[in-house]
């Protein structure tokens, strides 16, 4: 299931880049256990690292030799500051 998921996010990716949109980055939730980006969660427990989802995802991102930052946040960040920074 989880190919599936990361298939169709970068079939979306591949579209996006061949009408000549530009992606200037994927935004994640931070502790989740499917879309955390520099923390993820086990067990109920915060801990350091992408999750199994992010990890492949971004795997395939840079098979693509695509440079595509990947942005995670939580509810209590400044939402709009973290956003602004990867806007160009």
């Amino acid at each position: 299931m989880l190919m599936v998921q990361v298939d169709y996010v970068m079939k979306q990716i591949t579209e996006y880049n061949a009408y000549d949109f530009e992606i200037i980055g994927i935004i994640g939730a931070n502790r989740s256990p499917t879309c955390g980006v520099e923390t993820t969660s086990d067990f109920n427990k915060e801990i350091s690292g992408k999750d199994v989802f992010m990890s492949e995802l971004i795997n395939r991102i840079n098979a693509e030799n695509l440079n595509i930052p990947m942005l995670g946040i939580k509810s209590t960040d400044n939402i709009l500051d973290q956003v602004r920074s990867i806007i160009k």
